[in-house]
């Protein structure tokens, strides 16, 4: 998966390109699938016999399908998974790499931090994420719990 700031600025490109209801709600949506934890938060289902992962998308849009039309955060959250998707058909199938092999992992991890500080400037962003009003309330809590790193960050 991408990071969260690669998750924000494709985000503030699609801001600066269309008109949405709640920006504030598009970015959270976009971001907070990678806080998901005790759950399914990316909505991973196996094909082809299990050798590989994809989301479900079908179950999100028979889930939360009218709460995307009318609301940016659920719009943002499917984003989300569909840039996940492009990047793993990047990461995965295009160049190959393999989770599995030791030290991959922590090296892709190396990597975000050095690419991170690079799309910050670039793109110019800033930390303006607002955590919802009421956001425990929301129904996508139902498919994972979120850790309170995210629901720290700004009210």
């Amino acid at each position: 998966m991408a990071s969260s700031i690669v998750h924000l600025a494709i985000t503030n490109e699609l801001i600066k390109r269309y008109s949405f209801r709640d920006v504030h709600r598009l970015k959270y949506g976009s971001v907070i699938v990678d806080a998901g934890y005790n759950g399914n938060s990316h909505l991973k289902i196996n094909v082809f016999d299990g050798q590989k992962k994809t989301y479900d998308f079908d179950s999100f849009r028979q889930m939360f399908g009218e709460k995307m039309r009318e609301d940016d955060f659920y719009l943002g959250y499917y984003l989300h998974l569909v840039q996940d998707v492009l990047y793993r058909r990047f990461v995965y199938d295009k160049y190959h790499w393999n989770p599995m092999i030791p030290g991959n992992v922590e090296r892709l991890h190396r990597d975000y931090a050095i690419v991170n500080g690079y799309i910050i400037k670039k793109y110019n962003l800033v930390n303006d994420l607002l955590i919802p009003e009421n956001f425990s309330e929301e129904i996508i809590n139902n498919l994972a719990q979120t850790t309170r790193l995210w629901l720290s960050i700004k009210h």
